[in-house]
């Protein structure tokens, strides 16, 4: 890696964004770096130690509010140790992201005094520092303190919104502060852990996240507040990413409610239709019942009728076989009588009178006379 540094004793007087007192924390570390947070104090007393043959180690800084990066400062102040040799250094707008921005990679000297790396600018928030290698000249190596240089956009440009200048002396630290600095060397530190209420990267920041959780996804989200030790930039573009997300959220409702109005009216317009063919099939069925009305009707007209012409026959045959009965009951009445008379008139000639005989005279007559008719039929 070619050097890219300065070494002097002393920096100029600069604004450095990787202080904690102003609101720089350490988000995440390799678990084989111990105390990293006190490389962003502003103390020689304090510092980052680990073994001299860990490779391949990091550590992620939350500067206290945007910056258009310049210049990365750092010094080891342990005099029975070694220091970073070469390293890399990683930028991003947001955190977590997916990919980190390759700022350069950078060779470090083995020195007690300040090493000064220059950048080319990049806008940002957060820092990667991938520390590839070590000097082995002794069995620690350490890091006392890291300074990051910058342009901010707006901030520092507005009277209205200058920082807090006040500065925390590194003595008014608690022992409780530092042992609880010393308990994060266990585990790398999770991005959504609370921070204190003077922390510029708070949870908030995490708005910016390349993959928000569902429960922010379907939640509006209130408009920040601006606090004293925050950025005007950082406070305005999480505000105008709130009201975008919201606005989002808001357009994805009326999307829903314009879907919802269009189902429904598709579902009136199937429900109409469904209608309709109720109708034309109840038509159709009244129809359908129309004939078969008139169907059963002529064939009722028709059964009725041939009912009737088989009772009249019947009625006939009846009133015929009844005549013919008379009739036979008639003749032989006649021939009876006939019998009756012939015997009295040749057993008492006495008795016949001149009635009796012209009733006998005509009987006679009458049965030439049929005889004849029934020869004259058959010669026709």
């Amino acid at each position: 890696m070619p050097p890219n540094k300065l070494i002097q004793k002393y920096i100029p007087s600069a604004q450095n964004f990787a202080n904690y007192f102003g609101g720089a924390i350490i988000l995440t570390k390799s678990n084989a770096l111990q105390q990293v947070d006190n490389v962003l104090v502003d103390s020689t007393e304090v510092y980052m130690i680990t073994e001299c043959n860990q490779k391949d180690v990091f550590f992620v800084v939350c500067l206290k509010e945007e910056i258009s990066l310049e210049t990365i400062t750092f010094i080891n102040k342990e005099l029975y140790s070694s220091t970073i040799k070469n390293f890399q250094v990683y930028g991003s707008v947001v955190y977590p992201t997916k990919e980190w921005e390759l700022l350069g990679n950078f060779y470090a000297e083995d020195s007690n005094e300040w090493q000064i790396f220059n950048l080319e600018q990049r806008f940002l928030r957060y820092l990667k520092i991938h520390i590839v290698e070590f000097h082995n000249a002794e069995f620690h190596c350490t890091l006392t303190q890291i300074r990051v240089f910058g342009q901010t956009v707006i901030g520092d440009l507005i009277d209205s919104h200058k920082r807090d200048k006040k500065v925390i002396k590194p003595e008014t630290k608690t022992e409780n502060s530092t042992q609880e600095q010393q308990e994060i060397n266990q585990n790398e530190v999770s991005e959504e852990e609370d921070r204190s209420k003077n922390d510029t990267c708070s949870v908030v920041d995490y708005f910016y996240s390349n993959q928000p959780s569902k429960k922010i996804e379907s939640q509006y989200i209130n408009v920040l507040p601006y606090e004293s030790r925050q950025s005007l930039f950082k406070v305005t573009a999480q505000n105008i990413l709130i009201l975008s997300h919201n606005v989002e959220l808001f357009k994805n409702e009326i999307n829903s409610i314009k879907q919802q109005d269009l189902q429904y009216l598709q579902e009136q317009d199937e429900i109409k239709s469904f209608q309709q063919q109720i109708m034309t099939s109840i038509q159709e069925q009244k129809l359908v019942n129309n004939n078969l009305k008139e169907d059963l009707e002529f064939l009722y007209r028709k059964f009725l009728a041939m009912f009737i012409i088989l009772i009249a026959i019947a009625i006939i045959l009846i009133l015929i076989s009844f005549c013919n009965q008379n009739k036979q009951q008639t003749i032989q009445h006649n021939r009876v009588s006939t019998k009756i008379c012939s015997t009295i008139v040749k057993s008492q000639p006495e008795l016949l009178t001149p009635q009796l005989i012209e009733n006998q005279i005509n009987r006679k007559s009458i049965s030439q006379i049929k005889p004849q008719n029934g020869k004259s039929k058959k010669a026709h």
